[in-house]
């Protein structure tokens, strides 16, 4: 069977894109070409492999999760960094508001039947500005040591990529938060 990588998103808005946008640019002034410079800015809820045949399970089950979450604020504030995969990021607020909409969106999706080592869900919140920075990293977290920022979006909608044959993550389908009651399961 025929396998594809799937990354389950929040776009922000074209403000805070915007945002990220410059400051990945500005970040390549210091330090030239970096992994993610040129990638979407977006906040990753799951990534996961899987056989393409079961997109079609899939996508239902991830339309009816995501129309039980109601749409949320999320406020950038200020910048962070994870050492072991040397990254910098725009850190989000709303850690547990976003940890609790991964969680929901992998227990009510038939994410949570693929194996742990076929998946990676994500609770930390986080807009990349530069990954595997490697020996520049130090550097570039020195240089947003004293940055600021502050900007909110409305998270309405989570969105389903999958990579292409040139790498390339291309949209399947976007799925808004409707606020609608949950089903409960009679089993």
């Amino acid at each position: 069977m025929q396998k594809a990588d799937y990354l389950l998103i929040i776009s922000p808005s074209h403000a805070v894109k915007s945002v990220a946008i410059y400051y990945k640019n500005w970040l390549a002034s210091y330090i030239g070409s970096f992994t993610a410079r040129f990638s979407e800015p977006h906040l990753s809820i799951a990534s996961f492999i899987m056989d393409v045949c079961k997109e079609k399970i899939l996508v239902p089950t991830l339309r009816r999760a995501a129309a039980e979450e109601k749409p949320f604020s999320l406020s950038t504030h200020g910048f962070g960094s994870f050492f072991n995969s040397r990254t910098v990021f725009m850190q989000i607020e709303e850690i547990k508001e976003f940890a609790q909409l991964s969680r929901n969106l992998h227990e009510k999706s038939t994410i949570s039947f693929l194996p742990s080592t076929c998946k990676s869900l994500f609770y930390v919140p986080h807009l990349t500005i530069g990954r595997r920075l490697e020996h520049k990293y130090e550097y570039a977290c020195r240089l947003f040591q004293y940055q600021t920022i502050s900007q909110t979006f409305t998270a309405s909608a989570v969105i389903l990529l999958k990579r292409d044959e040139q790498g390339l993550f291309q949209s399947i389908q976007e799925f808004p938060f409707l606020s609608r009651p949950s089903q409960l399961s009679l089993f």
